[in-house]
């Protein structure tokens, strides 16, 4: 947070007052989970507060660090009165040691000396040293650099932040590699000349070989309309990533397959059917919830302690459940027991029982035409899952009224018709198991609530989703869940959260065409 940068309207001069400061920390803390910084720059050193201004500057640092930011920039031009505050109330907040030199009155090579002189002070209390001059030449990168590496040299446990502003001094920004100031394009203005926003970093580490191009696929058969490849390599090219995702269509984890994965080049992968189980002997390790679920979906490779090559298993399916749902708004259930149902006893409804209860809910019944085959399938889950088979209309509508279900996974085929039996539970459930209620539109206000996520792509309305309509059921296709799915795939396999709008876009964009 640039709380320099911040304008309050109800400050004669501009300059947040301690309200509007912690409501803004309030709203930013509301819209994130990451690490927050606080900074709160000087004219002199590029910014906009006023350096005679200590008392205010103390004001608004007692605000951050009651509101608990995890860094905060602390310039080593700083009035010593604000520094003994900041540093004595400090608590768990690590402090960024900072000196900006924005007209350029310092060079990297003629004055090390004095950027040594700031660079030892800024040590003496800071957690972290950031030191930032003006590049007025390529060669001053080179010097910059030069001084870096010898600083890390004689403190090699101490981070350090070393740059250059200005248009010359990108590279300097590119090659900084740790805890760089970034722009975004939907920012109004860069807070710093010369700044850029981490895409455009990661390109460039890409043309220049620092971010080496890996491939990425998905297995399975079919898989040539999956609409995996457009979501990846739209958010490689969001990030500025050099990757490439494409398909590989196969019924077979055969040597093929074993060979991509083992492949120098290869990044990561989707996994689909009818792979999910056969995959997993190829892998080196499979995670907690893909080992519970009985079938992953992604492919990651880690290195190992001893530099080799770890290929592990997730299931992320249960994650974009979870997203899906919560996006449609079933956020779970915590402070009361409520019901969830799944609908199916083929594999993705081992993911969407696991999804339902990290949840919350509870009981979770599951639907199926056969009680011996969905016994087997819960078989491999715990008793506290609390689950409930239902195989007929009368189990069905046995359950009490406070125990109904609130929200329901759909994992049966979206293109053939329900099995009659089947259908009769669930038109027993989707009318909170009643037929003699006095009117439909009463049914439907009760259940507008109430949220059906169909895992079915095909057709746009289901037959389930349709029974679900019925009865005032809120209904999700399983295109969302596709997208949750490969977010948290992106995250595992790059470290970097998407924008779930860019995703969703991507997933969604030949639908958008045909309407």
């Amino acid at each position: 947070m640039r709380a320099d940068l911040l304008v309050d309207p109800k400050s004669h001069d501009g300059i947040p007052g301690e309200d509007f400061l912690a409501e803004q920390i309030a709203l930013l803390r509301a819209s994130t989970t990451l690490p927050l910084i606080f900074t709160l720059r000087t004219k002199s050193q590029g910014g906009k507060f006023p350096d005679d201004d200590p008392e205010r500057a103390r004001e608004l640092y007692r605000v951050a660090l009651r509101m608990g930011f995890d860094f905060v920039d602390l310039e080593l031009t700083a009035p010593q009165e604000v520094k003994d505050f900041v540093l004595s109330h400090r608590k768990m907040c690590a402090v960024i040691a900072s000196h900006h030199d924005p007209k350029g009155e310092l060079s990297w090579d003629e004055d090390e000396e004095e950027w040594g002189r700031l660079f030892e002070e800024a040590r003496s209390y800071g957690d972290i040293v950031k030191l930032v001059g003006v590049a007025k030449k390529s060669e001053d990168n080179d010097y910059l650099k030069a001084f870096k590496k010898s600083r890390r040299e004689m403190y090699p446990d101490l981070p350090v932040i070393a740059m250059n502003m200005g248009d010359i001094g990108k590279m300097s920004r590119v090659t900084n590699g740790f805890m760089t100031p970034v722009s975004h394009p939907a920012l109004p203005s860069k807070a710093a000349p010369g700044q850029v926003s981490a895409a455009e970093i990661r390109h460039v580490l890409g043309i220049v070989g620092e971010i080496p191009a890996k491939n990425f696929c998905i297995f399975g058969k079919p898989v040539t309309h999956s609409r995996s490849p457009a979501l990846q390599n739209t958010l490689f090219k969001e990030t500025g990533l050099p990757h490439h995702y494409g398909f590989h269509e196969t019924e077979q984890a055969d040597e093929e397959v074993k060979k991509m994965i083992r492949a120098p080049d290869f990044g990561g992968a989707s996994v689909t059917i009818p792979l999910k189980l056969d995959i997993m002997p190829l892998l080196d390790e499979i995670d907690g919830p893909a080992k519970m679920i009985g079938a992953l979906n992604t492919v990651v490779p880690f290195e190992g302690p001893d530099g080799k090559t770890v290929l592990r298993g997730y299931n992320t399916d249960w994650q974009g459940m979870v997203l899906a749902l919560r996006n449609a708004g079933a956020h779970g259930s915590t402070s009361q027991q409520e019901a969830g149902m799944v609908v199916g006893g083929g594999g993705t409804a081992r993911a969407a029982l696991y999804a339902l209860k990290e949840m919350g809910y509870s009981p979770i019944y599951l639907v199926g035409r056969n009680k011996e085959k969905l016994a087997t399938l819960t078989s491999a889950f715990s008793e506290d899952y609390n689950i409930h088979l239902l195989s007929t209309e009368e189990e069905a509508s046995a359950i009490p009224s406070d125990k109904q279900p609130v929200v329901a996974i759909g994992t049966i085929p979206g293109d053939t018709p329900i099995d009659p039996g089947m259908r009769e539970i669930l038109i027993s459930i989707f009318s909170v198991g009643t037929t003699s209620t006095a009117n439909v539109a009463g049914i439907a206000a009760t259940n507008s609530n109430k949220v059906l996520l169909e895992m079915a792509y095909k057709p746009a309305v289901t037959s389930l989703m349709q029974l679900a309509q019925n009865s005032g059921w809120r209904t999700v296709p399983g295109l969302e869940a596709l997208v949750g799915q490969g977010i948290h795939q992106f995250r595992l396999w790059t470290d970097i959260v998407p924008l779930y709008e860019v995703s969703r876009d991507a997933v969604m964009g030949k639908e958008k065409e045909a309407q």
